[in-house]
């Protein structure tokens, strides 16, 4: 078989769907572009659109003109499409549809079963593949600095102000803990929040990676209990950092048993579940919490090379039919 080539493209104000897509750089198979041009595509295989942006549909026919396959990634659970401003990611589901039955898209690609569930209804199943998210273990890896001075109570809830994110309920979790909490450039609404609960907070801003992953290696614990994710990015960084995060059962299919004991809310509407587990964890010797960081590590580093592994057979199934 000859060099497998294949470009993803997402505009670059998506920055969470463009990380996704250069995850699967880990396989060797693709590289990562925010637009398609002729130069882009004239060698390439496959051309894999992240999430939905109006500049696909002149990017699609420029693919479409070099006889380039064209799939595109869709990464919304259900639970993220429902919650999407004013159903606006219904719209697209539909708009999708009518492009892979008419072979305008020869692919979509999903992440999880559910969601390969939900378009398996009314697509060709063959048409909608099953592609896990990979993760890039190495690049985390390199930034493990075992310097860093690590705050008492300092935990983290870094995520995009969004609805399915739960910021209130985890707000509220972490003054109920004990916690100093850190937001990264929060909107003023859920600091308002904050402040009238008198959480002690510190609001990190905008970080470039490098900064990130230094400030994840000073918190205790990292907070992501939300109502709707398909796979988290930052669960997975600070578990590969040798930090424990708390979940919430929407992650229990891609984290292990094991952990859900220590981790898992099992009502994330429940500020009090949430600070009882804050305040768990916070209390634990530093020898316990070690150990937690370290059984978190474990898993992380077992689940990325299985689903490096699964997304590279997957891609390179494409490329051959």
């Amino acid at each position: 078989m000859s060099e497998v080539k294949i470009l993803t493209v997402c505009p670059q104000e998506f920055p969470g769907t463009t990380s996704v897509l250069k995850h699967y750089g880990v396989t060797g198979l693709t590289e990562h572009g925010d637009t398609v041009s002729p130069e882009t595509v004239n060698d390439k295989d496959l051309v894999i659109f992240g999430g939905w942006h109006p500049i696909y549909y002149e990017a699609l026919a420029r693919a479409r003109s070099s006889n380039v396959k064209t799939g595109l990634f869709w990464t919304s659970s259900v639970g993220q499409t429902d919650f999407s401003n004013g159903g606006v990611e219904v719209s697209y589901i539909h708009t999708i549809g009518d492009w892979v039955r008419s072979g305008i898209l020869d692919y979509l690609f999903v992440a999880t079963p559910s969601v390969k569930s939900m378009f398996d209804q009314f697509l060709d199943p063959e048409k909608v593949i099953l592609l896990p998210y990979s993760f890039n273990w190495n690049e985390v890896q390199s930034h493990v600095n075992n310097k860093l001075q690590i705050g008492d109570n300092w935990v983290d809830l870094f995520c995009p102000a969004d609805t399915r994110k739960n910021v209130l309920a985890q707000t509220h979790g972490a003054k109920l803990g004990g916690a100093h909490l850190h937001y990264s450039g929060m909107h003023p609404k859920y600091k308002w929040f904050a402040d009238l609960l008198k959480v002690p907070y510190t609001d990190m801003g905008w970080m470039q990676k490098d900064r990130y992953y230094k400030v994840v290696q000073t918190m205790k614990l990292g907070m992501q209990v939300t109502y709707a994710e398909t796979f988290d990015y930052v669960v997975a960084e600070h578990f590969a950092l040798k930090r424990p995060c708390l979940i919430s059962t929407v992650m229990g299919q891609w984290v292990e048993e094991n952990l859900w004991e220590e981790l898992m809310v099992y009502n994330m509407d429940d500020p009090i579940e949430i600070g009882n587990k804050v305040s768990d964890i916070l209390a634990l010797n530093k020898k316990g919490w070690k150990k937690l960081g370290d059984k978190c590590h474990k898993f992380m580093e077992l689940e990325s090379n299985k689903r490096n592994k699964t997304a590279e057979e997957v891609l390179k199934g494409v490329i051959e039919k």
